[in-house]
Parts: structure tokens; sequence; C-alpha cells
């Protein structure tokens, strides 16, 4: 087995992304992948990565919560919401 280090990097952490294929999700399960040479910091010190590949390894759908008016009248997402707590 070859241990020689390649350069290539990866991390799971907090991102925020703008990409009109997670319009609508909360939040999710991502992997991150680079070249070290992708790093680059800007004038104010912020670290940049440059040609990362990001691939979605599980997201979930935006939560909207009820008022509790919609909850106390048996709403159908609040009884769908009592019932998965409960299972």
């Amino acid at each position: 087995m070859d241990l020689e280090d390649d350069g290539s990097r990866a991390f799971a952490d907090v991102a925020i992304s703008y990409s009109k294929e997670l319009a609508g999700k909360e939040r999710g399960y991502f992997t991150f992948s680079y070249m070290e040479s992708d790093w680059t910091v800007d004038a104010n010190g912020v670290q940049h990565i440059d040609n990362v590949s990001v691939r979605a390894i599980e997201t979930y759908d935006v939560v909207h919560p009820l008022i509790r008016e919609e909850a106390a009248s048996g709403h159908p997402k609040a009884t769908a919401l009592l019932s998965s707590a409960h299972s």
C-alpha cells in the first residue's frame, strides 16, 4: 500500500450554499474533496477553496412551523409530525 501524500484533502462541516439544486433544503450532510493546492487566502485573511468537489450525502427539506391554531385544529402536518415523534 502506497502511503505517499498526494495532496488531496476532505472534510465535513457546516456550509452555506446558494445552489439552485439545494433550494428548499434546510440542511444536509455533504462531503468536500479538494487538493491542498486549491486553498487561497484573500486580502482579508479569509481562506477559500477553489475547485472543490461537493457531494450531497443526505438533504432535508425546509421545516415550515405551524401556528398554534393549526396544531390545535388537527392540521394534517401537525398530525404527521406528532405520529412520527411517537414512533
